[in-house]
């Protein structure tokens, strides 16, 4: 998420329409990345099983809604293992 404007932001994450998962402040200026190498958003609960994808959605008062379609990955294939958080939040 990139803010190009002059004032921060707080962009509100959620999925499916559910109760707001998360959400995270974007300085003005400033782009943050979500990932498990960056900025990650911890979900209770995953409303969709893995291999199925889910709408996530990113608000804001100053920037508007953008919903997106992002897949359900777990750690079942070798390759999606490293980005699966662990509990000693890995």
């Amino acid at each position: 998420m990139s803010n190009d404007g002059e004032v921060d932001a707080e962009v509100v994450v959620s999925i499916m329409d559910r109760d707001p998962a998360a959400t995270i402040e974007v300085t003005a200026g400033q782009t943050v990345l979500l990932g498990p190498r960056d900025t990650r958003v911890r979900l209770a609960d995953m409303p969709q099983p893995p291999g199925a994808t889910v709408e996530m959605t990113f608000a804001s008062p100053e920037h508007g809604t953008a919903t997106l379609e992002l897949p359900v990955l777990d750690d079942t294939f070798e390759r999606y293992e490293e980005l699966v958080p662990t509990s000693s939040g890995r």
